[in-house]
């Protein structure tokens, strides 16, 4: 079975009754180079658990089962339920779940009659619904527990090059991932990669978890919120006249607009008594 084969995708959703169309913002990778790079870049062991977001047809939920110990699939969409028993029910390390990633807490996703927790260390290699990619960017490097140790991750190439900006484009994206972990573009991939081909460039995100925690990150985090609800004005204006002196003991100039800022500027601006 060679999921990308776009007749092998049209055949199966003609047989499923699955019309693909870009309304829900579905695009399946039927390109084996940015299979390959995916599956690479994560790294995978067998001692490796995985969470897939998305899984659609399989094609890169089977390259994960090939080589990781457990892939959790996680599925919105019930029509590609019977699709995945076909694609992928030869793999006992996979385990499909039925359910909204939104609102499932990695420690609690339902597994029919029990709950499945993800272990420590766990990584997540998926290619995103484009509908999801933000609320599942904060959602899993600013708020679970426990946070994955990497992610890999296809995406729109414009929230790709967001999340890996430096200054002077840095952005409230950029500040949440990077106090997460280094981010690194591994590749650009064009529209007909995809079936059906989106209307913009996608790209493939390593994403790798500090070893040590960022220092104030929350701190940090609540600033840059700030900060950059108004990007273009200067950030003394956006944070508030009482933060001029903050802002020049921090050695930053408080005419400076808010993605100019490095990392290490909002770590300063960010410290007791700064």
């Amino acid at each position: 079975m060679d999921l990308t084969k776009p007749s092998e995708i049209r055949e199966l959703a003609s047989q499923h009754g699955i019309v693909l169309t870009r309304l829900r913002g579905q695009h399946f990778l039927i390109d084996r180079g940015p299979l390959m790079s995916v599956a690479d870049s994560a790294d995978l062991k067998k001692t490796d658990t995985v969470l897939e977001v998305g899984p659609g047809f399989g094609t890169l939920t089977r390259e994960l089962a090939a080589r990781a110990g457990r892939v959790v699939a996680v599925e919105l969409d019930k029509r590609f339920l019977p699709v995945l028993d076909e694609t992928v029910g030869e793999f006992p390390n996979v385990r499909i779940i039925h359910g909204d990633i939104l609102r499932l807490p990695p420690t609690c996703l339902p597994d029919r009659q029990a709950t499945y927790s993800l272990p420590p260390d766990f990584k997540i290699v998926s290619n995103l619904p484009y509908g999801i990619t933000s609320d599942f960017l904060w959602k899993t490097m600013a708020e679970w527990d426990p946070p994955p140790e990497r992610l890999v991750l296809m995406l729109q190439r414009e929230v790709g090059e967001r999340l890996a900006a430096k200054p002077p484009r840095m952005n409230l994206l950029a500040v949440m991932a990077q106090t997460f972990g280094t981010v690194e573009l591994i590749r650009r991939v064009p529209p007909g990669s995809y079936l059906p081909p989106p209307k913009v460039e996608s790209a493939i995100i390593l994403i790798i978890r500090h070893r040590k925690p960022f220092a104030e990150r929350e701190a940090i985090l609540r600033l840059a919120k700030i900060g950059f609800s108004s990007p273009r004005k200067k950030i003394a204006g956006t944070l508030g006249k009482g933060m001029k002196d903050a802002l020049l003991r921090a050695g930053i100039d408080p005419n400076s607009r808010p993605e100019t800022l490095s990392l290490e500027q909002w770590r300063a601006l960010s410290q007791p008594g700064a």
